[in-house]
């Protein structure tokens, strides 16, 4: 795929899947920017030949100024993989096997403010901003489709996240933006906490980069790309269909 020309946001492009998915569309041309809290970002955005822009996912007035940029020095922005996300457990803290440890108002306001609330803002921004027809690819999980007993916090923000998604879907492409969505699956990256290391086998980010770079070239609105295994090709999950009495006009009933 050839990117030259597009400018795309990444957030949390500072590590992990957003900044091998970063370093990936430098590699394929586009102009790259990477939004993120880190305090060492310049130099980040630098190693891979992009630019780093700070942005709380969980403050509007951020994305506003990360697109705002983005037009002044390069004209328009294109591409919006929004990546940021945390898990239950902060970075370095074991999880453990009991999932209700992480089901406090605490971890539930972080976690949905980030996963979910931070995806919530990065469309509605592009929706005012971004140059159609322009794509958006967020970076959900395998959690957000099955279940997660260890955490279920992080796997409900998840699942949020693709409920929005599919939501929004219609109204987004006919306003010229095609939204999907990325469900890796294990992949090695800081927010795996350290005891899920333990006997397990984890995808290396540039795997979830090229799937992001898959849905680019390959995908449809509202697809929801499953990126499980490096050794399997990614596929598009299919959701079951609700069956409604048909004697009722109204979708709710």
């Amino acid at each position: 795929m050839n990117l030259t020309g597009k400018v795309a946001l990444v957030t949390g492009g500072g590590s992990g899947i957003g900044k091998a998915t970063a370093q990936r569309m430098v590699e394929l041309g586009a102009t790259v920017l990477i939004g993120d809290v880190r305090r060492d970002g310049d130099e980040v955005a630098a190693e891979i030949g992009a630019e780093y822009v700070t942005l709380d996912v969980t403050d509007p007035a951020a994305y506003h100024s990360a697109f705002a940029r983005a037009i002044e020095n390069h004209g328009r922005l294109d591409v919006l993989h929004l990546n940021a996300g945390v898990q239950s457990s902060p970075v370095g803290v074991e999880i453990g096997t009991d999932g209700f440890k992480w089901v406090t108002p605490e971890v539930i306001r972080r976690v949905f403010s980030v996963n979910y609330e931070g995806v919530v803002n990065g469309v509605l921004t592009a929706r005012r901003l971004a140059t159609p027809p322009a794509d958006i690819v967020v970076t959900a999980s395998n959690a957000g489709v099955t279940a997660l007993p260890i955490d279920p916090v992080y796997s409900s923000s998840k699942h949020a996240v693709i409920g929005f998604l599919r939501s929004v879907t219609a109204q987004l492409e006919a306003e010229g933006i095609r939204i999907q969505a990325l469900c890796p699956g294990g992949t090695n990256t800081a927010i795996i906490p350290p005891d899920l290391h333990e006997g397990r086998e984890f995808a290396p980010a540039s795997f979830q980069a090229e799937a992001v770079i898959n849905a680019l070239e390959n995908g449809k609105p509202g697809d929801v790309w499953m990126a499980t295994d490096e050794n399997m090709p990614y596929w598009t999950y299919t959701f079951p269909i609700v069956r409604r009495d048909p004697r009722k006009a109204n979708v709710f009933g």
